[in-house]
Parts: C-alpha cells; structure tokens; sequence
C-alpha cells in the first residue's frame, strides 16, 4: 500500500496542492500524474487509485491540482482554451520543484496524462528538460499544439480504439508526426475500450507505463537531452 503526503508549491504567485504516493523511501522514479478535463472534482478517487497502482510498481507518483492556477473545477473546450498555457506553465514549475526534492534522479522525471491531461504532458515534456518519458494517454493533438514540440523524450501513446471522445486516429497521427522527427514513440492500442477504460484495461495500462518508464528513466539510459532532435 501507498503512502500518501500532501504538500503544495508557488506557481505564478499561486499556492498549488501536490499529492505524493510512495512506496518505499528510498530514492524511486518519480512521475507527475496530470489529470483530465474533470480536475480533482469529479474522478478524483480514480485518479488516487491510478498514482497508487503506479507507486506500487515502484514509482514516486505526483498528482498535481493545476486548476488551482485559475481557479478551475471542471473545463470544457472554451476554457482549456482559454488556460491551456497558463496550467502548462503550472506543470513545468510543478516539474522543477519535484526536480529539488530529496531521493528524486532530477533529469529522471517521467509525465503520464490523461486526456486533456495528455495534451498538457505532451507541451511540458517539450518544454521541460529534466522529463526523461512521457505517456501519453487517448489525448487529443490540436494543430495549434504542434508548432510548440520541437522535441520530445520518449513518447508512449496510448488509445481505445472505441473512443468516442477523442478519435483513436488521433494516436496514430501523433505516432507518425513523432516518427517523421525521429523522436522515440511506442503505440498501445486497447480494441475493446472507449476513452475511460474499464478496471481490467487501466490495471494492464498501468503495467505497460511502468515497464515503458522503467526503461526510460533507469539511470544508465543517456540523459534525455541526447534522445532528443
């Protein structure tokens, strides 16, 4: 079982709650969890049950509040339009102050996102030079997204192939736009799911990003700097 510890970081003169899960205290790979459009209000637990699968494969695992940047509950598209970059700029600082915690590899740092989440863990892994590993989990690309990534860490993408929300082809565009630039991908691709995955399928998910961050952020893998195009 994981323990879990809350602490908070400034961001823009902001006060933002972190929630630490851990296993062990001895120095682990550390992972910042970046949620989806429903914020800490509506899949909380989820989100908690998802940090805890991932501390118990051995990771340090974040989950970060960034609506508190703008006071968000929940987001529809107009405002993640709106705070797309001012929660993106929330993460990077959320990044470099896990960064300058104790038992954290600093340019070990993995991100795994959700959703509207994964979008954000694409930008700030672009922006970001100590995230070592990015997951990437049924997030939607927007064209106005790309002209920003002009590198990446390795990159794992995963979809439901039913989605609804957010059309699987979307993973394989961002496969192949990776692909062109030569920046490392892995595609996982569940057929029977849709964009929230059933308890079976998050519990294999999860396994595949642990096996997927383990590689990336072991500390003999070159520094993700050397990864990158």
């Amino acid at each position: 079982m994981a323990d879990v510890a809350m602490g908070t970081f400034l961001s823009q003169d902001r006060p933002i709650t972190g929630e630490v899960f851990r296993s062990a205290s001895a120095p682990q790979p550390t992972l910042l969890l970046v949620h989806g459009a429903g914020g800490t209000m509506v899949r909380h637990k989820w989100y908690r049950h998802l940090a805890t699968l991932l501390a118990e494969k051995g990771f340090a695992v974040w989950f970060v509040h960034y609506f508190e940047s703008t006071g968000t509950g929940v987001a529809d598209r107009e405002v993640a339009h709106q705070h797309y970059w001012r929660w993106n700029q929330t993460l990077v600082d959320a990044v470099s102050f896990i960064s300058r915690q104790p038992n954290v590899i600093t340019d070990r740092i993995g991100v795994i996102g959700l959703s509207l989440g994964g979008t954000l863990a694409l930008t700030v892994a672009a922006q970001a030079p100590k995230v070592g590993a990015v997951a990437l989990f049924f997030c939607e690309i927007p064209k106005v997204v790309l002209p920003y990534i002009h590198s990446l860490p390795p990159a794992l993408v995963v979809h439901g192939k039913g989605d609804q929300w957010i059309p699987v082809a979307q993973a394989y565009r961002l496969k192949r736009w990776l692909q062109r630039r030569n920046m490392p991908c892995e595609l996982k691709i569940y057929s029977g799911e849709g964009h929230v995955f059933r308890d079976e399928t998050v519990d294999d998910a999860m396994e595949a990003a642990a096996v997927f961050f383990k590689k990336y952020l072991r500390p003999d893998w070159p520094a993700n700097r050397a990864l990158r195009t």
